[in-house]
């Protein structure tokens, strides 16, 4: 049992800080004090959580300094360490007239706390720091501390896995890398340097700061690498390339193979026989590229 030099009303202080009664989920270093009789634990003692485990249920050091899991949120009522300017915070609840732009669940950063009954003013947060589109004012069983893991997901611009396209390629670290090329985040973290680690979709590694990427969907990623191979812009069709019709556009039914006989803004023409004859118009993303026309066969030595 954590030792205690006092108790004041809904107030402990232990070892000099400042414990204050709480609602929400217990966090590792929070204050128990267990409210039943239980085996290897005094009922009314204060106990310090020492960890969380899988199931979230919260693990203290019984009497005899053996870990206790206390999975009965009944057995027990939460002390934490109060809130502080510049703490980051998870909201669990909000009061819409008080607060905007707010959702359950998100994170926040305290700006400010006074003594009255809605002490913390708190903004919420992303990649880009804090937002002052979003926050208000919260009362202390309207946040629960936010853990590091939290915070990170929050605050952090890049996810592992994450796909990107380059941006810039400035830096003595993106020396194999170009812009305009997509690639995989393999450590959406900053280094020490600032850096996120890539790895092109052509098995290229890179370190760059976020701002030289820009997150895109892994459809698009896929999609783009597929015409770079062949050394393209995505959607750059050139006359004599094999196409097949993947949306009816009027002419040709769906699976319908065909030839590109003309570009135009946003479309192709082409024909689905061996002549120009009987020419339709498609969109561009009404077809798929079947084979280039530099790889056609019967175009070889043409």
């Amino acid at each position: 049992m954590s030792k205690l030099t006092n108790v004041v009303m809904e107030n402990v202080v232990l070892e000099g800080a400042v414990y204050e009664l709480m609602y929400g989920r217990p966090q590792v270093g929070d204050i128990l004090q267990i409210t039943c009789r239980r085996s290897y634990l005094t009922q009314g003692g204060f106990y310090k959580v020492v960890a969380i485990n899988r199931e979230g249920v919260p693990v203290i050091k019984d009497d005899d300094d053996d870990d206790m899991t206390i999975a009965n949120a009944d057995h027990y009522v939460i002390y934490k360490k109060p809130l502080q300017k510049g703490d980051y915070a998870i909201v669990t609840a909000y009061d819409s007239s008080m607060t905007t732009g707010i959702t359950r669940g998100a994170v926040v950063k305290i700006l400010r706390t006074d003594g009255s009954n809605r002490p913390y003013q708190a903004s919420g947060v992303s990649a880009n720091g804090v937002d002052p589109d979003k926050g208000g004012w919260f009362t202390k069983a309207q946040l629960v501390r936010a853990t590091e893991a939290e915070i990170k997901a929050a605050t952090q611009k890049f996810q592992n896995g994450d796909y990107v396209r380059v941006t810039s390629c400035t830096g003595e670290h993106m020396t194999d890398v170009r812009v305009g090329q997509y690639a995989l985040v393999l450590q959406g973290k900053v280094d020490s340097d600032g850096e996120v680690k890539i790895k092109t979709l052509a098995g290229k590694i890179g370190y760059g700061t976020p701002e030289q990427f820009e997150k895109v969907s892994e459809e698009e990623a896929l999609k783009a690498h597929k015409w770079e191979r062949i050394g393209r812009s995505v959607d750059e069709y050139k006359v004599g390339d094999v196409i097949q019709i993947a949306q009816y556009q009027g002419g040709s039914p769906v699976g319908t193979v065909a030839i590109i006989r003309d570009i135009l803004s946003d479309r192709v023409c082409y024909t689905s026989g061996r002549t120009n004859e009987e020419r339709f118009i498609a969109r561009f993303d009404a077809i798929r590229l079947i084979a280039p026309v530099a790889a056609r066969f019967d175009q070889q030595g043409a």
